[in-house]
């Protein structure tokens, strides 16, 4: 490997767990109990970026960020989640400031206490965060109350 491709990988790593941090202080600010998977490795596949006690969240910055293929790599994780956490995309596209959060409609409406009735659990649905985090701070307080 050349040295101008080590110092891009080192670079793209720094800015992820800048990125990592930044989630888990915004979900902190809000009450969610969350951290930094840091003691993942660089495979990944042990932890989740950020861990929450009911979530996976996988995060993703950059110029082409995917929240489908963050999703995707979060679902295959939760397969092997003793805990059954429910899989979540973090991403933001660089220079942007908006923040969008990728799951699966099913999913989302297990969190809002909402029925899935015509939608197909399976549809990949987008939100900015703003919008999404009211219905997870809600769903944290009803999981830790155990009024699920």
């Amino acid at each position: 490997m050349t040295a101008d491709r080590a110092r891009i990988g080192r670079r793209s790593r720094r800015k992820g767990k800048t990125w990592e941090r930044a989630v888990v202080t915004a979900l902190r600010a809000v009450g969610i109990d969350a951290k930094r998977g840091w003691w993942q490795s660089r495979g990944g596949g042990e932890v989740a970026d950020v861990v929450t006690p009911r979530l996976w969240i996988e995060c993703g910055c950059g110029a082409a960020v995917d929240g489908a293929r963050k999703l995707a790599q979060a679902i295959g994780y939760c397969d092997h989640d003793t805990n059954r956490r429910i899989p979540v995309a973090i991403t933001r596209r660089t220079g942007s400031r908006r923040i969008e959060v990728t799951m699966r409609m099913g999913d989302l409406l297990a969190m809002a206490e909402g029925n899935v009735g015509a939608f197909d659990a399976e549809t990949i649905v987008t939100l900015t965060f703003g919008v999404w985090v009211p219905v997870a701070v809600a769903h944290e307080r009803r999981e830790r109350s155990g009024v699920a």
